[in-house]
């Protein structure tokens, strides 16, 4: 999930990922420079070079390893077809914040598209941590950046694996009642310490079933965590359950949820 831009969005959508990551994900007003302070005039767009903002509420087929890009210069396609992809924040970027300062517009991504993120999926974070969805931003190319295009763009995925979930229920909320649909719900994959976020419509090994907030000042160490899982995850799970705790950095950081999952195979 995830995008090699650190920023707190990303550290959380990242940290999702791993457990796992909009990222990360994943802040609503347009930004404007200071009132009297100088504005740069924007290069005159060239003739073959289009500079306009993307279309918000658009869809787009990319793969999972589009998503890390920096940019996204493919067409969007039709929301009637296959896409997995949709556009849910399209910000302009204000004049004080360089198109090619990586940490500054990871800031102004923060704060433009997580609050939107939340409404569009849910505002419980118990519920987004049921699910496989996620948050990925775009900004122009190297050449629209260069005649004088400034905006960011924020889309929300599936995640499906190696590979993103095409989107087939598109609602808003997307997160209703639980439980979640298959196609939404966040299920893992992979080998131990290398599982992957997938919907629950693909092959997984594990279902998310419940989180909980791990507890502490600082980072339990191995056996604390264990008390902890042991206590809560059976009140979801069951008497067998596997627990994805948060890295300790991501811990530090403000994401402290714990994933309650059961064992599964599809």
């Amino acid at each position: 999930m995830l995008r090699r831009r650190t920023s707190p969005l990303s550290m959380l959508l990242a940290a999702l990922a791993a457990l796992t990551v909009l990222v990360p994900l994943v802040p609503a007003s347009t930004a404007t420079a200071a009132p009297g302070a100088p504005v740069a005039a924007a290069p005159a767009p060239r003739t073959g070079v289009d500079v306009g903002r993307p279309a918000n509420d658009s869809c787009h087929d990319l793969t999972l390893e589009e998503t890390a890009r920096r940019s996204d210069p493919d067409p969007a396609v039709s929301c009637d077809g296959r896409y997995t992809s949709r556009t849910h924040v399209v910000r302009t970027v204000p004049n004080r914040i360089s198109m090619t300062n990586t940490k500054q517009l990871s800031r102004f991504v923060d704060r433009q598209c997580s609050d939107p993120y939340r409404k569009l999926t849910s505002t419980r974070d118990e519920k987004r941590l049921l699910a496989a969805t996620g948050s990925v931003w775009f900004t122009p190319t190297r050449g629209q950046i260069s005649r004088g295009a400034r905006w960011i763009r924020c889309d929300v995925v599936v995640y499906g694996g190696r590979a993103l979930t095409p989107i087939t229920r598109w609602q808003k909320p997307l997160l209703r009642a639980l439980p979640l649909h298959d196609s939404l719900a966040r299920c893992m994959l992979g080998a131990r310490q290398q599982y992957r976020v997938t919907a629950c419509i693909r092959p997984h090994q594990f279902r998310a079933k419940g989180t909980y907030v791990l507890k502490g000042k600082r980072y339990p160490g191995p056996k604390a965590r264990a008390r902890q899982h042991a206590r809560q995850c059976p009140l979801f799970t069951g008497p067998t359950w596997v627990a994805f705790p948060p890295s300790e950095e991501a811990f530090e950081a403000g994401f402290k949820r714990v994933i309650c999952t059961v064992k599964t195979r599809r």
